[in-house]
């Protein structure tokens, strides 16, 4: 053993010397500044990193920003869309219902059959019940007469 563990009965310290006051260990000096080069190099990429931290945030909030963005305008679309379908639906009913009334009318052959009828019959020269018993009134009285 070593001749100061003999002496004073502690262990050997390796190296590590008390403090003022044998308080505690002493604390390790700071590092020397033996490569400015590679603390600089350390430096800049701790800055780099930084930057990228700070563009990755960035480019986060955009997105998130922009995907509330698309979703608002997705949930306008859609709605015009639907609306844009009633609309569409309403106006195919309509339709329907006019191609059912002009189904339900006459076509031009059936009024042209239906003028030639009356042209031949001539309605007009028809006589009325008023005057077709005038006439045979007239008619008898006239039978009547010479008797």
């Amino acid at each position: 053993m070593c001749a100061l563990f003999q002496e004073t009965g502690a262990a050997p310290t390796l190296g590590i010397e008390k403090g003022l006051f044998g308080k505690g260990p002493v604390p390790p000096p700071p590092p020397v500044a033996r490569d400015d080069g590679a603390m600089s190099r350390v430096r800049v990429l701790e800055e780099r990193l930084s930057n990228a931290r700070a563009e990755i945030k960035l480019l986060e909030d955009n997105l998130v920003r922009r995907n509330k963005l698309l979703a608002t305008e997705l949930k306008t679309l859609t709605s015009e869309l639907s609306e844009f379908r009633r609309e569409m639906d309403e106006i195919k009913d309509r339709m329907l219902l006019m191609v059912r009334e002009l189904q339900s009318l006459a076509k031009k052959e059936d009024v042209l059959v239906l003028q030639k009828y009356i042209e031949m019959w001539e309605p007009i020269n028809f006589v009325t019940h008023n005057e077709l018993k005038e006439a045979l009134a007239e008619k008898e009285f006239l039978r009547e007469e010479p008797n």
